[in-house]
């Protein structure tokens, strides 16, 4: 058990430092392409009404938005 809470501490700064080092990085890309933003902003505003609607199910279907994450982490 000593061995395992200092690897398990390691697994889970590692995760999100890579984590955040993307979502940085897709921000500023979204941010820095207007069109891809626009695209972006428009297909979320127009596919959920309430926040209520917005969960992994119905987010997963956003094309525009796959799209743009999936070159991010490119």
């Amino acid at each position: 058990m000593d061995v395992l809470q200092p690897n398990a501490s390691m697994l889970m700064l590692g995760g999100s430092e890579t984590s955040s080092t993307l979502l940085c990085g897709f921000t500023f890309l979204l941010l820095s392409n207007q069109r891809a933003y626009s695209n972006v902003v428009y297909e979320i505003r127009s596919t959920f009404k309430t926040i209520d609607e917005i969960n992994i199910a119905t987010s997963s279907k956003l094309l525009c938005l796959t799209a743009s994450i999936n070159e991010a982490l490119r």
